[in-house]
């Protein structure tokens, strides 16, 4: 589908307007009527005469309202239309195409890149035979487990929770952030145990009380979340979030 010249101008200046703000609240807001109002939709018109910032954002911003509406097989061909390999590595893996998953692990340059898709892939595929490194766990593996969780790729899930005695040699935070996971996604049970794990491997760390706390309220146990806000000040009296939700619930 082609845009004339006469409509582009204004679509143009629209989405210049907007994509600064990266639409986050708009989307989650409405994200069907977000693709309505797409008319710079990556996958309708060619955007490579555009600025690389420009095409970023409205990639982001494409891609995230497909999310938003549950469009999962629409973001992962987005990705892999505009070259991001890894996030389409990913999609292919929720939908358990491994081997596109695996074309798109392979397409990645440099190879460097590819190394934490690689872990994925072959964790959700039983074949680990590489580790992630202690970043690779800290701000892949919570959104990576998010996606598997959102999509009903619970196999795969499952695959990664099987390697997390392993993963906290590398990364003692791993129980932490698998935690969030399931607060975040409802399992507050399984979300109790993981905590509670972390808890027991890093007792001074505030975020491990906090968490706890957050998990409380979910649970309704607002005394017992109390308790885990006063023991996280104790250990850091200046610790922001913990101040601002403790002095909600007074």
């Amino acid at each position: 589908m082609s845009t004339s010249a006469s409509t582009k101008e204004p679509t143009l200046l629209h989405w210049d307007s907007l994509l600064p703000a990266r639409q986050a609240l708009f989307i989650q807001k409405d994200a069907h009527q977000a693709l309505k109002l797409l008319p710079m939709n990556p996958f309708l018109v060619d955007v490579s005469h555009q600025s690389l910032p420009f095409q970023n954002a409205l990639i982001d911003l494409a891609s995230q309202a497909y999310l938003e509406t549950g469009q999962l097989k629409e973001a992962t061909l987005l990705w892999k239309q505009y070259g991001r390999f890894e996030q389409a590595s990913l999609g292919f893996i929720c939908m358990r195409q491994y081997p596109l998953a695996r074309e798109m692990i392979d397409a990645l340059t440099p190879k460097r890149q590819a190394y934490w898709a690689e872990v994925v892939f072959r964790t959700c595929s039983n074949q680990l035979d590489v580790w992630p490194s202690f970043l690779h766990l800290r701000n892949r593996l919570e959104g990576d487990l998010m996606m598997m969780f959102r999509f009903k790729a619970l196999d795969c899930m499952e695959q990664v929770m099987g390697y997390l005695n392993s993963f906290s040699l590398l990364n003692p935070e791993v129980f932490k952030l698998v935690g969030r996971v399931f607060t975040y996604s409802g399992l507050l049970q399984q979300a109790y145990f993981l905590l509670q794990r972390s808890l027991e491997k890093n007792p001074l760390d505030p975020e491990n009380y906090f968490h706890l706390a957050q998990l409380y309220l979910e649970m309704k146990q607002r005394n017992k979340a109390k308790l885990m806000l006063r023991q996280a000040l104790a250990i850091n009296a200046d610790y922001t979030p913990v101040r601002d939700l403790l002095s909600s619930l007074k």
